[in-house]
């Protein structure tokens, strides 16, 4: 069998370590204890065969029908309709639009005016122009992006893409392998031998990750193992995924490409948990403005009333209200009743 591309997971397994030791009297004993180890796992995504492209582009056709069926339009059929309702654009945003494209435009011809210089400007002017200008740029390219992101979203709910995103999960449940579990071990084989010299680890022998008998079995599967709060699988159905989502739509071919794809990812997750860090150092920060702010502030308050000092008592006359009059008084009664009841 072929493979598009080989990928690790780690996993945490237990698995059984024996040792031996002697006793009080000296004799050797085996003591078998069970630890928690971290495995590389390896995942694989399978190369699809010719009969597998065909059920793939079948399976396509039918859930696009059914979209169409269910009500949903055709990107033609939206596109068709926003441009007899005169675009998804009002005139305004229209005129933004082009004014935008057209500054963007004008700015990347005066950024090539000034690399070449043709003013005779210092380097320190130079520099700072430039540097002026690339803060433009960017910002007029930002808003371009989020009018575009804007027509995108539109054609979100189409037959097309809902017969896309279920077809790549299709793809998904055809695809994924992962290494088979060693019987005897209880573990992932290869890991277990002892590697001499040269010797390269044999590779470990790989199975179906959704098995089923149909494609609804496949997915009672994939939803078992993604429910799960095992954190191996959420990480392996993840880049799944992502792997397949990117190779569908053709950005990922060579294994090259699923390098670099893998890499994003990477620098991804690491961007959320730097910016989650963040945030926690910040409030830890604002926790120890608050405790400096208690400190200082119970200083002032000593320096204000020194312990040395005597306090002066200030005494409160007592005012009695007719109520606790009154419930003074039934207090004393019922104390000489407690005092008959209690035994000699």
């Amino acid at each position: 069998m072929k493979w598009l591309y080989t990928f690790q997971v780690n996993r945490d397994i237990e698995v059984e370590e024996t040792t031996e030791k002697k006793n009080d009297k000296g004799e050797e004993i085996k003591e078998t204890k069970t630890i928690k180890k971290t495995r590389p796992v390896q995942v694989k995504i399978r190369k699809p065969s010719r009969r597998m492209f065909d059920d793939g582009e079948l399976y396509y056709g039918v859930k696009l029908s059914e979209g169409i069926k269910a009500g949903l339009l055709t990107r033609a059929q939206l596109a068709k309709r926003y441009e007899d309702d005169g675009g998804s654009l009002s005139d305004s945003e229209k005129e933004r639009y082009s004014e935008v494209y057209l500054a963007l435009f004008e700015k990347e011809n005066q950024l090539q005016r000034y690399q070449l210089n043709l003013e005779k400007m210092s380097d320190e002017e130079k520099k700072d122009k430039i540097s002026a200008l690339l803060i433009e740029m960017s910002d007029l390219r930002r808003e371009l992006q989020e009018f575009e992101a804007s027509q995108s979203a539109l054609f979100d709910q189409t037959a097309e893409n809902r017969a896309k995103n279920k077809t790549i999960m299709w793809w998904v449940l055809q695809l994924a392998n992962v290494e088979k579990t060693c019987g005897e071990w209880k573990d992932y084989h290869w890991y277990n031998k002892e590697l001499k010299g040269d010797e390269k680890p044999e590779e470990p022998d790989m199975e179906a990750l959704f098995i089923g008998e149909d494609l609804d079995q496949k997915l009672s599967k994939y939803d078992e193992l993604e429910e799960s709060e095992d954190l191996f699988w959420n990480e392996t159905i993840k880049k799944l995924a992502y792997f397949i989502s990117y190779w569908y739509s053709g950005q990922a071919e060579t294994e090259e490409d699923f390098q670099r794809v893998e890499e994003f990812l990477t620098t991804q997750e690491e961007d959320e948990g730097e910016g989650k860090t963040e945030g926690e150092a910040e409030g830890e920060t604002k926790a120890e403005d608050k405790t400096e702010d208690k400190a200082e502030s119970t200083k002032d308050t000593e320096e204000k009333n020194p312990k040395n000092e005597p306090k002066k008592e200030v005494l409160v006359k007592p005012e009695k209200t007719e109520e606790k009059a009154k419930g003074d008084a039934a207090d004393k009664k019922e104390e000489p009743a407690k005092q008959k009841n209690q035994p000699a």
